[in-house]
């Protein structure tokens, strides 16, 4: 068994948490490289394949592009990102704050990768939950709609999750600025009673 099979073998006693990232000597596209000979179109088929029956979510790598270079010359230099890291959509669910860093490189010829379970800018993030009220709640179907149909580039559990996880984000944007009107209109209403008690009083 090559190092695919058998992850995909193994997969099976893993159960619904997990994660695993590393270097897979493969990339996905022609936008994983720089530099080199052009690949065919036809030799991605096979890692992305494996990606789509691994499943789970690429956690992505802010920080440079690409992961490896072959250290030669300007003429003959090629970068690559050979370094993934991918989870379990239960994973990924628990840790919504992960991330894994492309840092630098060292005295390899790949950079060192970098996993934060816990986002140090956001150590105390709530939990999403959809409210109800917001159904009958005018503007909500606007925001679902357009955070939605933004695409990315990747497999279609990673565009999933992506779509999942703006939506989310705009749907938090919205209900801060819906929550900060309600404020804005309970002060007002309440300087109107007051001002009439205070009339009232006066009277």
């Amino acid at each position: 068994l090559d190092q695919r099979d058998f992850l995909l073998l193994a997969k099976q006693n893993w159960g619904d948490f997990w994660f695993v990232g590393g270097d897979w000597n493969e990339i996905t596209g022609h936008e994983d490289k720089k530099g080199g000979r052009t690949s065919a179109n036809s030799s991605f088929k096979p890692f992305n394949g494996f990606i789509d029956n691994l499943g789970g979510q690429d956690l992505g790598l802010p920080g440079p592009q690409y992961t490896w270079e072959n250290c030669k010359s300007a003429e003959g230099y090629v970068e690559e990102r050979l370094d993934r890291v991918f989870a379990s959509i239960s994973w990924a669910a628990h840790y919504l704050s992960a991330n894994a860093l492309n840092v630098f490189r060292s005295s390899s010829d790949h950079n060192l990768l970098l996993l934060k379970p816990h986002s140090a800018q956001t150590p105390s993030k709530k939990r999403f939950i959809f409210d109800q009220r917001w159904v009958s709640t005018p503007g909500i179907q606007e925001v679902v709609d357009s955070a939605w149909s933004n695409s990315n580039n990747g497999t279609p559990m990673f565009n999933l999750q992506s779509k999942i996880k703006n939506t989310r984000v705009e749907v938090l944007k919205w209900s801060k600025d819906l929550n900060s009107d309600r404020k804005k209109k309970q002060d007002q209403l309440h300087s109107s009673l007051e001002q009439q008690r205070l009339v009232g009083t006066l009277g």
